[in-house]
């Protein structure tokens, strides 16, 4: 726990690859031995941290199945929310642009996967416009997350629903 308080701290601060293991061993008051125990480098830390947010996410969705109605999709979509608000500081680490971006394609495929799985395949063009659901809505929550969360969650969820089930044409009278 102590490791990871570290990591996310040096994350805040700067880039994964400007972090060096005696950084984050001073600032977790271990040694460096301890360190190796667990963990091959940073990245290997990085990878366990993003490993349980997913987990974490999937556990919050497991409950949901879909296809869906509308309401269904807000539900899920402010439990999505609801955690990353929870967990503000780590999430603005991991889905800024300067993150992982591989974790934000498994996140992107564990929700397609919760909304679109069970509905079967999918043409060409929905793989398309779920592509460009999927990364508007990520960078709506960075933006979110960015300006100190301003907007009440419910309605950040409902414009990610309307957004990506219904464009801007959503929001014109």
């Amino acid at each position: 726990m102590m490791l990871r308080q570290s990591l996310i701290e040096l994350l805040e601060e700067k880039n994964i690859s400007k972090i060096t293991i005696k950084e984050i061993c001073e600032r977790a008051d271990i040694n460096r031995g301890t360190f190796y125990s667990h963990y091959g480098d940073q990245y290997e830390l990085l990878k366990e941290i993003e490993a349980n947010v997913t987990a974490e996410i999937m556990e919050y969705i497991s409950g949901y199945s879909f296809p869906a109605d509308e309401s269904d999709s807000l539900k899920m979509m402010e439990r999505i929310i609801k955690y990353i608000s929870n967990n503000k500081r780590l999430c603005m680490i991991l889905l800024d642009e300067s993150g992982d971006r591989d974790f934000v394609k498994n996140l992107i495929a564990i929700v397609k996967k919760q909304f679109i799985g069970s509905a079967g395949t999918q043409s060409i063009k929905e793989e398309y416009l779920y592509c460009f659901a999927a990364i508007g809505s990520i960078g709506l929550l960075e933006k979110w997350l960015r300006d100190g969360m301003k907007i009440p969650s419910r309605d950040i969820a409902e414009m990610v629903i309307k957004l990506s089930g219904r464009g801007l044409s959503a929001y014109k009278s």
